[in-house]
């Protein structure tokens, strides 16, 4: 149905899949950038989401993100809530192979642009990673992953 690449010859994957209530399909992943030439080019991720209005016969990109120059982001999981906004979470840092931290991006009414509504660290240095969501009926989105500290992994949910 889809195949995609950020640019040619360079990664990319599917990590996450949703439908909203109008039957608009999204696939959230990441998609790897080269910085600089050759061998001393440094690859990057970037925080990419997909839509496909007509049952997945054609895709466009709806957002594609990426925190810092020299950071990785990507996509990990899609939710449509009750009130037909779109959420996306993944998780990015900010150097290549730094502590990640979680992020939650928006897009209200499933139209227009997507911003950032959540910036998660679960303790400073820390691996904190959204993991799945979930929306219910009254329009609460709920977020889980784990989060690391100097006592090992915890489980977290937060709620938008």
């Amino acid at each position: 149905m889809d195949t995609f690449q950020l640019q040619s010859s360079a990664e990319a994957a599917a990590q996450g899949v949703g439908a909203d209530a109008l039957g608009n399909l999204y696939v959230v992943g990441r998609a790897r950038v080269p910085s600089g030439k050759g061998a001393k080019a440094t690859f990057y991720n970037h925080w990419i989401v997909r839509k496909s209005a007509n049952g997945g016969g054609s895709w466009s990109t709806v957002d594609t993100y990426q925190l810092s120059a020299s950071g990785n982001s990507q996509a990990t999981s899609f939710v449509a809530d009750s009130k037909g906004n779109l959420y996306v979470a993944g998780r990015y840092n900010t150097t290549d192979w730094g502590p990640n931290s979680w992020i939650v991006r928006e897009n209200p009414g499933g139209t227009g642009s997507w911003s950032t509504v959540d910036n998660y660290q679960y303790v400073s240095g820390g691996d904190t990673q959204p993991l799945a969501m979930a929306a219910n009926a009254s329009g609460n989105v709920f977020v889980a992953g784990v989060g690391s500290s100097s006592s090992g992994s915890h489980w977290l949910v937060r709620k938008k």
